[in-house]
């Protein structure tokens, strides 16, 4: 029976992987060669629920986990559905998350982003670029306008995206989540730690924050390789994080902190960054082209597209890059939303 269990399961994945639900004949010809039915290779539900509920299991695992063989038809159309929006961020945030159990889509009905780029005649465009002076010419004026928006939902005290984390404190709670993911500190002896965030974060609030935020970093990448850049690297201090603008050439950006944001114009660039953002708990890295290194080798802190209580976006638009991560890097959100998008290119990922 075990090696029939085992069987069912491989074919059951191969099916899924591949998309076909054709397959599942063939299961029904093997169980019935031990008198046996789909009906009869099951958990038993009852049994399970002897041992009380998971207050945090998904809708999404429930549903395979009572019909396994549903496991094809939800891997054909996962596999479309991120086919499909392979290049965009905003839809794969809104499929993963849905997957969460927060089926929210900012963008459902109208734009999603109007209060932070249409404004009235009669009220003053917020921009922190005009503010800060920088980027001066006209040449500059659609770089500018990128940059504003996402600060504009930064610089926003009401987003969703800062109600979502309330009142967690970063500080305390960022160092011991590292080490719980990592497994290595004798401190921590239990889990109790993610019960306690997990009543502390409204995962509703954060989510939906961090799809405005996709979309506005998306809007930013969008033809961002047609736009001049500066000549020399451009730093934009605010009270929210560093903003920086880098040049068509080969730029070095070497960190203590994350800046808030990074929006490169080309070049064989190289990022050495580490840690959390010192101010609000965001970094964004937009790349247009070129052959990159994005190195993070610090065992101790999140790399690189890395976010604990927070969110982390990597765009790499073009070129043959190469990422090297440990922990918590290249994607990977722990009370927080972590982003690596690459659209092009021969690349290289290295990270445990």
């Amino acid at each position: 029976m075990k090696t029939l269990l085992l069987l069912l399961s491989i074919l059951l994945a191969a099916a899924a992987c591949y998309g076909q639900t054709d397959d599942l004949a063939l299961m029904d010809t093997a169980l019935a060669q031990v008198g046996m039915t789909r009906d009869d290779v099951r958990f038993d539900q009852d049994e399970m629920a002897t041992w009380n509920g998971d207050r945090w299991r998904t809708r999404y695992f429930t549903m395979l986990h009572k019909n396994p063989y549903k496991l094809p038809k939800y891997g054909k159309l996962t596999l479309d559905e991120l086919s499909g929006n392979a290049g965009n961020i905003t839809a794969l945030l809104t499929g993963a998350i849905k997957r969460l159990d927060h089926p929210i889509r900012r963008g459902l009905i109208g734009d999603q982003l109007a209060q932070y780029n249409t404004f009235p005649d009669t009220v003053p465009v917020p921009s922190i670029t005009s503010a800060r002076n920088a980027l001066i010419g006209k040449e500059y004026a659609p770089l500018r306008e990128k940059i504003d928006i996402v600060f504009r939902i930064v610089d926003d005290k009401k987003h969703f995206f800062k109600r979502g984390l309330g009142d967690a404190d970063k500080e305390k709670y960022r160092k011991a989540l590292f080490n719980l993911f990592k497994g290595g500190d004798d401190e921590i002896e239990n889990d109790d730690i993610v019960y306690e965030m997990l009543d502390k974060v409204d995962f509703d609030y954060l989510y939906a924050g961090a799809e405005d935020i996709a979309e506005a970093v998306r809007r930013l990448a969008d033809s961002l390789e047609y736009l001049p850049f500066p000549k020399s690297i451009t730093q934009i201090n605010t009270r929210k994080g560093l903003i920086v603008v880098g040049t068509p050439g080969n730029d070095k950006y070497d960190f203590i902190a994350p800046p808030l944001m990074i929006i490169d114009g080309g070049g064989d660039d190289e990022y050495l960054l580490k840690g959390y953002p010192n101010d609000f708990p965001l970094t964004v890295i937009v790349d247009v082209a070129g052959n990159d290194r994005y190195v993070s080798t610090d065992s101790t802190t999140p790399g690189i597209g890395g976010a604990i209580l927070g969110m982390s976006v990597v765009i790499d638009k073009a070129g043959n890059d190469y990422y090297e991560g440990v922990n918590l890097a290249q994607g990977s959100g722990l009370f927080g939303v972590g982003i690596l998008l690459d659209n092009d290119g021969d690349d290289t990922y290295r990270s445990e």
